[in-house]
C-alpha cells in the first residue's frame, strides 16, 4: 500500500514538473512570436504562436495574443480574404473569453470584429456586456464610443444613447479627455447640443466645452452655453470667477461716475473706450483690431428701448467678427457682423431709465496667414429708439 501510495506522490511530482515545463516553453514560444512580430517576420511569428497554443492550449492570454496578430493581419487583405482573417481572429478571442469569461478586452475585442464583419447588433451586444463586466473602465468606455461613432449615422436612437452615456462616464472622470472627444463627436453627428448631453454637470465641464466652441468658431451656441454656465457659476460660487463679476462692476461703476454730469442720448465713435483682454492695447474710435471690450455711457429713458448699433467688419476664413451687447453688464445680444459696409443691428432693452453702460465685446479676432485676411470689428454711433 505504501509502494503504491509512494509511486502516485511520484507520478503527481513528475506530472507537475512536466507540466510546468510545458507552460515554461509555451510562454517562451510566445513571447518569442511577439518579438518576431514587431520585427515584421510575421510567418516565424505565426508558427511560434501556433506552438504556444498547442503546448498549452488552456491560456486565454495566449489565444488572445495570437487573435491580436491575426486582427493586425486581417488589416492587410481585401474583399473576403480580409473576411476570412477576421473570422479567423474571432474563434481565436471567443476561445480566449471562454476560458477567462469575465475579462472585458476579450468581449470588446468580439465586437470590434463584429463591427468589422458588418455585425452592428451583434458588435453592440458585445460592447454593452463588456461594460457590464468591467462598468469602470474608461479605457473601454472611450474605445467603444470612439468606434460606434465610425458608424454613427447607421445606429438607431438605443445605440446613439448607448454611446454617448459612455462618452459623458469618460468626461465624468476625466475632464481632460474632453480634447480628444469633443472635436471627432462633432465631427460625426454636427449636433453641439450632443456635446452639451455629454457634458458633465458641472463649471469646468462646462466651461470646457464653451471654449471649445469658441476654439471652432461656434458662436451661434454661445448664448445658451453661456446660460449652462451661469448656472452653475451661481450654484457652485467659484471664486475667481466671482471675483472677475465683482470687478466687473467696479469698472461700469466707475465709468458711470466719470459720466455721471454728461447725460448723452446717443454714442459716437469718439465715446468708446477700453483695452484688449490681454490689456496690452487700447481702442479708438470704435476699432476693435483684437478681442477685447470697450464701453461708452449712455442715458436712457425708462420701458422698452431699441438699440441701432451702426457696425462693420472684415472676415477671415469666412467667418465674420462676432459681437456681444450689454447692459450694465447684463448680456442683452449678439451676432456676427456679417458685412463689410455699415450696417444698424438692433436689440431690445427694458430698463428703469437712468445712466447705463453699453459695453460690446469683440470675441473671435483672428486672420489667416494665407490668404493675409484679419479679422476685425468697427463700432460706429448707437441710437436708442
Amino acid at each position: 500500500m505504501r509502494k503504491m501510495y509512494r509511486f502516485v506522490l511520484i507520478l503527481v511530482f513528475v506530472s507537475l514538473v512536466i507540466l510546468s515545463a510545458a507552460v515554461f516553453v509555451a510562454d517562451f514560444y510566445f513571447t518569442s512570436a511577439k518579438r518576431l512580430d514587431k520585427e515584421y517576420k510575421w510567418v516565424e511569428a505565426e508558427e511560434l504562436y501556433q506552438k504556444s497554443l498547442k503546448i498549452n492550449p488552456f491560456c486565454a492570454e495566449h489565444f488572445a495574443g495570437y487573435a491580436d496578430f491575426i486582427l493586425k493581419q486581417s488589416e492587410l487583405r481585401k474583399g473576403e480574404n480580409k473576411v476570412l482573417w477576421l473570422e479567423r481572429a474571432k474563434v481565436l478571442y471567443e476561445k480566449a473569453q471562454n476560458l477567462n469569461p469575465g475579462y472585458a478586452k476579450y468581449t470588446y475585442s468580439l465586437g470590434k470584429i463584429a463591427l468589422r464583419l458588418d455585425e452592428k447588433t451583434k458588435a453592440i451586444e458585445y460592447f454593452k456586456s463588456a461594460i457590464e463586466k468591467h462598468p469602470y473602465s474608461l479605457l473601454n468606455s472611450y474605445q467603444i464610443g470612439y468606434d460606434l461613432l465610425e458608424i454613427w449615422d447607421l445606429l438607431d436612437e438605443a445605440a446613439k444613447e448607448f454611446v454617448l452615456t459612455r462618452f459623458k462616464y469618460v468626461l465624468s472622470q476625466r475632464m481632460y479627455y474632453h480634447g480628444l472627444i469633443y472635436p471627432f463627436l462633432y465631427e460625426k453627428t454636427k449636433d453641439f447640443k450632443i456635446l452639451q448631453k455629454v457634458t458633465p454637470d458641472n463649471f469646468k465641464s462646462q466651461n470646457a466645452l464653451y471654449n471649445f466652441m469658441a476654439n471652432n468658431e461656434l458662436w451661434q451656441y454661445r448664448s445658451s452655453q453661456k446660460k449652462l454656465i451661469d448656472s452653475y457659476l451661481a450654484k457652485e460660487s467659484v471664486s475667481e470667477f466671482q471675483e472677475l463679476l465683482r470687478k466687473k462692476k467696479g469698472e461700469i461703476e466707475a465709468i458711470k461716475e466719470k459720466y455721471k454730469d454728461k447725460l448723452n442720448s446717443a454714442i459716437n465713435k469718439e465715446d468708446w473706450e477700453g483695452v484688449t483682454h490681454s490689456g496690452g492695447n487700447a481702442y479708438q474710435e470704435g476699432k476693435m483690431y483684437w478681442t477685447g471690450t470697450m464701453n461708452a455711457a449712455v442715458y436712457i429713458l425708462p420701458g422698452k428701448r431699441t438699440l441701432e448699433i451702426t457696425a462693420r467688419g472684415t472676415a477671415a476664413d469666412n467667418i465674420w467678427p462676432y459681437m456681444i451687447i450689454e447692459l450694465d453688464g447684463e448680456v442683452i445680444g449678439e451676432a456676427f457682423v456679417w458685412s463689410a459696409e455699415w450696417r444698424q443691428y438692433s436689440f431690445q432693452v427694458s430698463s428703469g431709465g437712468g445712466l447705463k453702460v453699453i459695453s460690446i465685446t469683440f470675441a473671435n479676432d483672428g486672420g489667416s496667414e494665407d490668404t493675409g485676411e484679419d479679422r476685425n470689428l468697427y463700432v460706429g454711433e448707437v441710437n436708442i429708439e
